[in-house]
């Protein structure tokens, strides 16, 4: 069986060989050494095994690098912490507004109870006044007979 790894880079929209090694550990090096640079937006090792028996070629694909997964990660990261931030803010207006409604309820309580603390203070008043009232008028009347 002969086995060959071949490097594959992403350019102009298709993928090219690069290079062919019978090392696996030096194939994967390579491509580890082109992913790190900012050349190609991807690269791709490529395992062939050629079994002479069968006359098979067999391939599969060992090791991807992508600059375009590193910038899909980093953007749905920052589409995340985006979603949390407004998340977040959505919750502190929502408790915000939580707490101007009892803000407003408890204003308007107080207003209902300084009305009526006014409407009995005016009763009693009357009252007072009334009463007041009718005792000088018997004691009026009283002079009077």
């Amino acid at each position: 069986m002969i086995v060959s790894y071949e490097i594959h880079t992403f350019v102009n929209g298709e993928w090219k060989i690069d290079s062919i090694f019978d090392s696996r550990s030096l194939a994967l090096s390579e491509a580890r050494r082109i992913d790190e640079g900012r050349r190609y937006s991807a690269v791709r090792v490529i395992e062939e095994s050629f079994d002479e028996a069968t006359q098979r070629v067999n391939s599969r694909t060992i090791f991807r690098g992508s600059k375009i997964d590193e910038e899909n990660a980093e953007t749905l990261e920052r589409k995340r912490q985006a979603r949390t931030d407004v998340q977040a803010k959505l919750a502190e207006r929502k408790v915000q507004k939580k707490q101007a409604e009892k803000r407003a309820i408890i204003q308007k309580e107080q207003k209902r109870f300084k009305g009526a603390v006014v409407l009995t203070f005016l009763k009693v008043m009357g009252l007072v006044v009334l009463g007041a009232g009718l005792i000088v008028g018997i004691r009026y009347l009283a002079t009077q007979l």
